[in-house]
């Protein structure tokens, strides 16, 4: 009879041996009721071979029940980095937004009525948008180097249909283009000082949209990592058998953190080695050269050490949010299954 009660306790241990890396709390629970069961059958729970291995697979166990911290500060660092660029970027896209307003202003502005009239022939092609709101005459302009530029791509994409494939194969859409655009130039030309101040206020209050837009979007970036911090602490307190079915999501992160965090102190390295060197200003390194003209390309040390850390503060703040995304939907995830665990029983 005690034989067959041994035979029973170790026939229930080595059942639960091979569940020893439990990765749901169903596991857990499974395992622990089979130590529970194989020390009430065990004719002497204390022999030392067995109560080794019970003690340990009740300590897998204990590991699994509890909560671990999974959250790290270096990740929470670099996302608030990320927070620091995306805020700086806000203020940035509101100073643009600021601009576009003034611009809008500088229109409604208008008393003096356009006075010029440009053929096509003498119509530069070259388009810039530098103070086109300015004045009647300024904005006329650049409409109309505008409609001559479409214009003559279109023909030129036109004719190299016949040579080129691609542009074969959407020949038939230039030409449509075309006849949209070729009268937009008088069109333009003709226009009374009324209508062309309408349209002009139209594009202004169209740049302040996109900009805002631009705008709103940053903001929207910088609201979503300030909610996922806090997050991103509260999901990082996981039970043992959670951390253990997300070892291949873990072992995958983790080398995506040291790639990133990697490459972000090679750039941060690089820009601190142009510390040791002086800056130069154009005029300093032409003087020093022996030029009194230089029309080569001129950078100083600032600017490339400048250009180097940042993009290594963005790679290590795009690495820490993306990482800290995913650990919070996973996180998510659990505290969700969790919570229909608990409501079922």
């Amino acid at each position: 009879m005690e034989q067959n009660k041994n035979q029973e306790a170790w026939r229930l241990l080595d059942e639960a041996s091979k569940i020893n890396d439990p990765a749901t709390k169903a596991e857990t629970d499974h395992l622990e009721s089979l130590l529970k069961q194989a020390r009430e059958v065990a004719d002497d729970p204390y022999e030392e071979s067995f109560a080794h291995e019970h003690e340990n697979l009740t300590n897998v166990v204990a590991w699994s029940n509890q909560r671990h911290k999974t959250w790290s500060w270096a990740i929470i660092g670099g996302a608030l980095l990320g927070v620091f660029l995306l805020w700086w970027l806000t203020n940035s896209k509101n100073e643009d937004v600021d601009k576009e307003k003034q611009k809008l202003e500088k229109v409604e502005a208008w008393s003096q009525p356009c006075d010029t009239v440009i053929t096509y022939e003498s119509c530069g092609k070259v388009i810039s948008r530098v103070g086109m709101y300015d004045t009647p005459n300024k904005y006329k302009a650049y409409k109309l180097a505008y409609a001559k530029q479409r214009v003559e791509d279109l023909k030129n994409d036109i004719a190299k249909a016949d040579s080129m494939e691609y542009y074969a194969a959407h020949k038939a859409e230039y030409e449509k283009s075309l006849k949209e655009w070729e009268p937009r130039f008088n069109e333009i030309n003709s226009m009374s000082y009324d209508k062309l101040k309408e349209a002009a206020v139209k594009d202004a209050k169209s740049d302040i949209t996109g900009v805002k837009s631009g705008a709103n979007f940053v903001l929207t970036l910088l609201i979503i990592v300030l909610v996922l911090i806090p997050l991103y602490i509260w999901t990082g307190y996981q039970h043992g058998y959670e951390i253990t079915a997300s070892r291949t999501r873990e072992k995958v992160l983790s080398w995506i953190r040291k790639i990133g965090f990697g490459i972000a102190g090679f750039f941060f390295g690089a820009g601190l080695v142009f510390k040791f060197f002086p800056d130069e200003t154009p005029r300093e390194r032409r003087e020093r050269k022996g030029f009194s003209n230089d029309t080569g390309r001129i950078g100083t040390n600032l600017l490339f050490k400048g250009l180097l850390m940042l993009a290594g503060a963005i790679i290590l703040a795009f690495v820490s949010i993306f990482i800290m995304l995913v650990e919070v939907i996973a996180g998510l995830k659990h505290k969700l299954r969790n919570i229909k665990t608990v409501s079922k029983a």
